[in-house]
């Protein structure tokens, strides 16, 4: 398989993936970790996918059965088990709806501290043996808390909802 002569063929295709790239990363950057813009970001993420390995796939309908082209075939077979594997998780909370937890039984854990505002904390909740992305700003109120209520989606690992309800 030549892949050095593929690539000069698949820069054609490179502003559809750099375009794909740039709104994952701001989405990454700019959504919050917790609520329905949590939530749906893999969602999002998944059809965005989509429509690239269909423009992959289009460009290159006619030299599928040449060996050099294979590769762009598991591009987009990539991308279509990646849309598939984002996007299960979300239709699933979507369809079984939320749980909610009232617990005293919680922890804050440092991830990523160089991180700006995905993934920095995780509410570790050892009831249910799961932890979740919190964002910044829940940092401080959450350490000073001895009960809190969270609503979560289990599939996801998403909080939807956050209260708290005794801090000392």
């Amino acid at each position: 398989m030549p892949l050095p002569h593929n690539f000069a063929d698949l820069y054609r295709e490179a502003p559809v993936f750099a375009a794909c790239g740039a709104v994952y990363f701001a989405c990454d950057i700019f959504l919050p970790n917790e609520g329905w813009p949590a939530l749906l970001r893999p969602l999002l993420l998944a059809l965005l996918l989509i429509p690239c390995a269909r423009y992959l796939w289009r460009t290159r309908r006619h030299d599928r059965l040449n060996w050099r082209y294979q590769y762009p075939r598991l591009c987009v077979a990539a991308a279509g088990t990646a849309a598939i594997i984002m996007a299960a998780p979300v239709c699933l909370d979507l369809i079984g709806g939320s749980k909610t937890l009232t617990t005293r039984d919680f922890h804050i854990r440092e991830s990523m501290p160089d991180r700006y505002n995905s993934g920095g904390f995780r509410l570790v909740l050892p009831a249910i043996r799961q932890d979740f992305p919190i964002d910044n700003r829940h940092y401080h109120p959450l350490n000073r808390a001895t009960e809190i209520r969270v609503a979560y989606w289990p599939q996801s690992g998403i909080i939807q909802r956050i209260d708290i309800l005794q801090s000392r």
